[in-house]
């Protein structure tokens, strides 16, 4: 057991990916045009203990409560790579939670979107062109992405 009760691995440094992942979440949720509470694990299996398999439950998760809806939004961090390798990311985070019953059923009802958060900088042309990316393609989802500052100085 490590610091503050917590398992010795919780308690090392993390990664450059890590600390893009984290902060590009956080700025996300925190610095975003709204705020938005990242879910637990606790409370992803709250809202649904279907959800929680396997590592799907780490992924940064929030939901979008609306009067007309309840939708559950995973968060992609976009890292500056090709926006196709953003692409094929978003493809397999979809083919995964396809694969779990539960996910399935939010997808096939509407009730789950992938949140890309990229960078603020480049005068939204970053943004603009993975908008334009995903219209190319045909998902069974929805997305939403937005600029965070920041995230480019990290990459």
């Amino acid at each position: 057991m490590g610091l503050f009760g917590l398992n010795e691995k919780r308690c090392k440094p993390i990664g450059k990916q890590a600390i893009v992942d984290e902060y590009g979440t956080l700025a996300y949720c925190c610095l975003g045009r709204k705020p938005r509470e990242r879910l637990t694990v606790s409370e992803l299996q709250r809202y649904d203990s279907g959800l929680v398999k396997g590592k799907l439950a780490t992924g940064p998760y929030y939901r979008e409560l609306t009067p007309k809806s309840d939708t559950l939004v995973f968060i992609r961090v976009d890292y500056g790579s090709t926006i196709d390798n953003l692409m094929r990311k978003c493809e397999d985070d979809i083919r995964k939670r396809m694969e779990v019953p539960a996910f399935q059923q939010l997808i096939m009802d509407g009730q789950f979107e992938i949140a890309i958060a990229t960078t603020d900088r480049l005068n939204g042309q970053r943004a603009e062109k993975i908008r334009e990316a995903i219209l190319r393609r045909s998902w069974p989802i929805r997305f939403r992405v937005e600029g965070v500052p920041g995230l480019f100085e990290l990459w």
